[in-house]
């Protein structure tokens, strides 16, 4: 069943998975579908430290708009530090130094510091984990009324676009597949989230993403990206019902041809 999931390279919601096997659910993704080098096969990114919990309350004075963009920001910089993380975390990987200074070019010449030190993705790791914890401050600040700035010099990477980020990790690779972007909602977190990943499900540019998202069926709390656009069933995403009977028969065929 997890062949199905990652070979498909449509969005995905994910269904019917029970509380006490989504660990074992996740870790055979992850064993399955790992970074890999010089192949075009698909890699699974299980996200972690991506929540933004706060959501609208008492505060009537918030500018959506403005907090929508911080949500986005931070989701950006989540995905990008999500995968140097589990790239960091496969060692037997010899990516070739000048792949990597290619990449660490690019992100220099994208955040406008072209003095910008990068010299590792150990380095790299750390200053999207500064920029991503930066945006989840000022979320949390707007949201309790209190005075922020997006001042991006407080930063080294203000910014950061996974449409141009990802093909450069792609090529630091060599992997001409996508990455499979696990998200396992079993907590609440913010529409500003929400609405953050449904910019992936709406963009039907993007391919080199593909979410695959665990959840149950009323919990997704809306289909509406930053932008209000709606994602469509069947046009953005599919649906995978783990529970179905069906594709349960299909599974034990499958163990035990």
């Amino acid at each position: 069943m997890n062949e199905n999931i990652m070979n498909s390279n449509k969005h995905q919601f994910i269904y019917g998975i029970e509380q006490e096997k989504r660990d074992f659910f996740l870790k055979d993704l992850e064993e399955r579908y790992p970074i890999q080098m010089n192949c075009k096969n698909p890699m699974a990114i299980h996200m972690k430290e991506y929540i933004l919990n706060e959501d609208i309350t008492k505060n009537n004075e918030v500018d959506l708009r403005k907090l929508y963009i911080v949500a986005r920001y931070h989701f950006d910089f989540c995905i990008i530090w999500n995968i140097i993380d589990t790239i960091l975390k496969q060692k037997q990987l010899n990516i070739l130094e000048d792949r990597m200074d290619r990449l660490f070019d690019f992100i220099r010449r994208m955040s406008l510091y072209e003095d910008l030190s990068i010299n590792s993705l150990e380095n790299l790791k750390f200053l999207l984990e500064e920029s991503r914890d930066f945006y989840k401050e000022a979320y949390q600040k707007y949201l309790k009324g209190e005075n922020f700035s997006l001042n991006s010099n407080k930063i080294e990477i203000p910014f950061i676009m996974s449409d141009w980020m990802i093909p450069r990790i792609k090529e630091l690779l060599n992997n001409d597949s996508y990455f499979g972007i696990v998200i396992d909602k079993q907590e609440n977190f913010s529409i500003g989230t929400t609405k953050a990943i449904n910019n992936y499900l709406t963009n039907k540019k993007n391919r080199d993403i593909v979410l695959k998202i665990i959840c149950k069926p009323d919990l997704w709390d809306t289909y509406y990206d930053e932008k209000d656009r709606f994602a469509e069933h069947i046009q953005d995403y599919t649906t995978v019902n783990m529970n179905d009977p069906i594709l349960l028969y299909k599974k034990r065929y499958l163990i035990y041809k």
